[in-house]
């Protein structure tokens, strides 16, 4: 009697045992199924990859350059007829003589020749050589104004001309020179014909 009621509870223990754990869980059969779900799904998925955006560079804006006209060439100015030019001025009329200032600190210096116009020829601005005066060059043998110095220009050097021009409305001529130190001769001089004059001195300081 005892053996079969043992056995009764057995059984219903198992019969409750099963009841549970298929409560808890799917059973075997859904289990395979969805194994076999997954196989399936696994074998046949595919993949999208998503495109990156590609940029599409704009090119810069070219910004334009302004092109700037050049500014016409400045137009020598040239003193009024009547007008005094500048510089230290030198005049040329059967003599030659010149105005301004007989004695000068180093440096450059403009030199205006005004002549009358009947001969050609140029102004100089000269070195008198070592151990030399303006008083050595008046009293030289060969020299007299109006003709050919000849030797008498072994005792001049050219002082240092840095520009010469002609103002053609005026038939005026321009030297810049630039004076050193020491005892300077100027004098009107022409090759053709031969000829010189002796317009001043000029003492650098």
């Amino acid at each position: 009697m005892l053996t079969l009621k043992k056995r009764a509870v057995i059984g219903l223990f198992l019969i409750l045992l099963g009841i549970v754990l298929s409560a808890c869980g799917p059973s075997p059969e859904e289990l395979i199924a969805t194994s076999a779900a997954e196989t399936a799904a696994a074998s046949t998925s595919t993949f999208t990859i998503t495109p990156t955006n590609t940029s599409t560079s704009t090119p810069p804006t070219l910004i334009p350059t302004s092109t700037k006209t050049p500014n016409p060439p400045t137009q020598t100015l040239e003193s009024l007829p009547g007008a005094m030019p500048e510089g230290i001025l030198v005049t040329f009329k059967n003599n030659c003589d010149f105005s301004g200032p007989t004695e000068l600190p180093p440096g450059e210096y403009t030199f205006i020749l005004i002549d009358d116009g009947k001969v050609n020829g140029s102004l100089y601005v000269t070195d008198l050589i070592p151990g030399k005066t303006t008083h050595d060059l008046l009293n030289h043998p060969n020299m007299k104004n109006g003709t050919w110095w000849s030797a008498a220009l072994d005792l001049l050097e050219n002082a240092k001309l840095i520009d010469g021009w002609r103002n053609e409305s005026r038939g005026e001529l321009y030297f810049t020179y630039y004076l050193e130190k020491g005892e300077h001769v100027l004098y009107r001089g022409s090759t053709n014909p031969h000829f010189q004059w002796y317009c001043g001195s000029i003492y650098v300081k």
